[in-house]
């Protein structure tokens, strides 16, 4: 039988080591992108030690930069692999700045970096392959609704919105509408591949957020008692199992809240009139043309 093949994003370090080690010791193949690459090596070497599984590729991604995605498909698609699954987890939380691409660093890491990669991704993923890309429950906003902003003011942001730190909240947001948008285009295509997000609730012994002052245990405890905190061990054997299991993650456009059976997200994230507006943009910021995305 054929080695199946795993693609992480962001899999040097954090939940998606840990999804990786547990993929690894199912003995699947592991490609591993990220943008250190000692930390990769680091990753590797350990993943070996701990599942006896050598099989993993390291490749250089930098998810703010859409030449850095561009370069990382086509390095995927020499190797040669056909991908059964593909987990986008990388992440930042809200550094302010632009990319060398013009737009908002949050925006392009969290969202658009993923878009371009999963269209380029598409032609060299296995007949009925998955797709799961990492959202968060701060879509909806952690303690007030989100309140709409045209994508187009979040992916360039003026100078009063530069530092704030809802462009994460939009960043995971933008995440559910395209989930939401491609799995209505794999569909209507009649392809078997499915597209579907995930939320780990706040995991504060991850990386994601580097300063840890603000997890103060009151503020532990109010995230515990919202139903906002994740626990990494429990999130990573769960999405291992949607990634791997022939019978689970077989849904399509749903929202997986730390479970292997669909939730739902915010009322604000059905609202097909921004999904599409969403899906317009990207592809123009891009340059990708519709027709060519290979569904």
């Amino acid at each position: 039988m054929e080695k199946k093949t795993i693609l992480i994003t962001g899999g040097a370090a954090g939940f998606g080591k840990e999804v990786a080690k547990k993929v690894a010791a199912k003995g699947w193949r592991i490609i591993i992108g990220a943008r250190n690459e000692k930390k990769m090596d680091a990753t590797k070497q350990e993943i070996t030690e701990a599942t006896g599984n050598s099989d993993i590729i390291t490749l250089p991604l930098d998810l703010s930069s859409l030449c850095s995605v561009r370069a990382f498909a086509e390095k995927v698609k020499e190797l040669g692999y056909p991908i059964d699954s593909f987990l986008g987890n990388a992440g930042i939380s809200s550094t302010p700045g632009l990319t060398e691409d013009g737009l908002d660093t949050v925006f392009e890491t969290n969202y658009l970096g993923h878009a371009l990669l999963t269209w380029l991704l598409l032609p060299v993923m296995s007949e009925d392959g998955k797709i799961l890309l990492i959202s968060s429950d701060m879509h909806e906003g952690l303690f007030t609704p989100l309140t709409y902003k045209p994508a187009a003011e979040v992916a360039k942001p003026d100078a009063a919105f530069a530092n704030s730190p809802d462009r994460y909240n939009f960043s995971k947001l933008y995440v559910l509408y395209f989930v939401y948008e491609m799995a209505s285009r794999l569909e209507a295509a009649g392809s078997k591949k499915v597209i579907n997000a995930f939320n780990p609730g706040l995991m504060h012994t991850t990386g994601l957020i580097p300063d840890k002052r603000m997890f103060t245990e009151e503020f532990l405890n109010t995230m515990r008692a919202t139903g906002h905190l994740g626990d990494i061990d429990q999130n990573s054997t769960t999405v291992c199992a949607l990634m791997t299991d022939d019978a689970a993650g077989r849904d399509n456009g749903v929202y997986y809240d730390r479970a292997t059976t669909p939730g739902k997200s915010s009322e604000l994230s059905y609202v097909l009139e921004y999904r599409k507006e969403l899906w317009d943009l990207s592809l123009e910021l891009t340059g990708m043309i519709e027709d060519r995305i290979a569904l």
